[in-house]
């Protein structure tokens, strides 16, 4: 059965390898870590430098914590490992989204009762607004 790199031109094998290589990588760093390297991607190997990607600055913080343990555990698996560098990168698809609180019955019907007692028009809106949005949560 063909592989994907027997479809390849000549000029996009190199890609293809360097693919190859980072995978490899991404796996043996994965493996030296604790945790399995959950939340980090290689982005760059050039033979002496690691470059990687953290999910979150809590990640990004255990692995510099971790740098000269696994600069030697990389240099027992075989890479010249001189440095590894560990950058926080934003990921777009876990953003973070708005928290909705929603009030009880009991303080829904406290607020309608403070809001038809308010004279304040300005204040009054305000209550009102609360009010619509707390039942259109729901």
């Amino acid at each position: 059965m063909p592989q994907l790199k027997d479809w390849l031109p000549s000029s996009e094998m190199s890609v293809f390898k360097q693919t190859q290589r980072m995978l490899a990588t991404q796996r043996q760093v994965a493996s030296l870590l604790p945790y399995g390297g959950k939340g980090l991607q290689v982005v760059r190997w050039d033979g002496s430098v690691l470059v990687l990607f953290a999910e979150n600055a809590a990640i990004a913080t255990r692995v510099r914590q971790q740098t000269p343990s696994l600069l030697k555990k990389m240099r027992e698996a075989g890479y010249e490992a001189s440095d590894i560098r560990v950058k926080v990168t934003v990921n777009e698809e876990r953003a973070i989204k708005a928290k909705q609180a929603l009030m009880s019955d009991a303080a829904l019907n406290s607020l309608a009762q403070l809001a038809d007692t308010v004279q304040a028009p300005e204040l009054k809106d305000k209550l009102n607004t609360l009010l619509q949005r707390q039942l259109h949560q729901r």
